[in-house]
């Protein structure tokens, strides 16, 4: 049987079902490709601190580190930004100025966090921030504590956006089918073309997945999926022009979708 037949035929929830495992894959494939690399690179940051910054304790709403100050962090060929850390009592207003020739820039005083982007200064109080010590352990511990949520967070983020993203893809591609059926005089609703192009989205997506986990550089890769979207919808549309004597079906397809 002809593989657009076949798909014509389908029932209206073995698109719903295609559509649903479309969307789990994908989700499933961004969260498990990023979040360990996320987790490394927090890591590998958390261990650097020690390295780039001075150990500072936060307690009561008060910023305080010991060793000299004002303790301005080495940014490189940066000129334009700058993070200062003076926790000097009486230094409060001392921010603006370490900010007044620098575009960007973080400036954590006895009591504020006073930042600078785009000429636009802003304080944030420490009144009310729980009491921490920030070295490379406590964070280290910070992002043991909190991936795991970081990583449910994503899985929900990621079946939202796929969600949307993969019934918007089918509800654009179903015109190649339906526009093509139409073309040739082919019996074929909208329903039955929607259905065509969620199956289509099977392949692009499970190829997407291959290569992400083979770790192969594609470049473009979006671009590449939709050349394998588009070229399995236009074989079924092929397909479907070819058979023209094809007989309407009830399901997703029916006249009344």
């Amino acid at each position: 049987m002809e593989p657009a037949r076949l798909i014509s035929r389908m029932p209206w929830y073995a698109g719903l079902l295609v559509l649903a495992a479309c969307i789990f894959l994908s989700a499933w494939g961004m969260v498990s490709y990023a979040t360990p690399r996320v987790a490394d690179l927090m890591h590998r940051l958390a261990a650097k601190y020690d390295s780039m910054l001075p150990e500072i304790t936060i307690e009561n709403g008060r910023a305080s580190m010991k060793g000299e100050q004002p303790y301005h962090v080495d940014m490189g060929p940066a000129r334009d930004a700058a993070i200062v850390i003076d926790t000097r009592e009486g230094k409060e207003k001392a921010a603006l100025e370490y900010l007044k020739d620098v575009e960007a820039g973080i400036v954590l005083t006895r009591d504020s966090l006073v930042t600078k982007n785009d000429n636009q200064v802003r304080t944030i109080p420490l009144k009310g921030m729980p009491n921490i010590v920030l070295n490379s352990r406590s964070i280290e511990e910070l992002a043991d504590l909190f991936l795991p949520q970081l990583s449910t967070a994503a899985w929900l983020l990621a079946l939202i956006y796929f969600t949307v993203v993969k019934s918007l893809q089918a509800l654009v591609l179903a015109m190649v089918p339906y526009f093509g059926a139409r073309a040739y005089l082919v019996p074929f609703t909208y329903g039955k073309a929607l259905n065509m192009a969620i199956f289509a989205q099977a392949p692009p997506v499970l190829v997407d997945v291959l290569i992400l986990f083979a770790g192969v550089a594609v470049p473009r890769a979006f671009v590449f999926y939709f050349l394998i979207y588009v070229g399995v919808t236009v074989l079924l549309t092929k397909d479907l022009t070819q058979n023209a004597a094809m007989v309407a079906s009830p399901g997703l397809g029916s006249e009344s979708s």
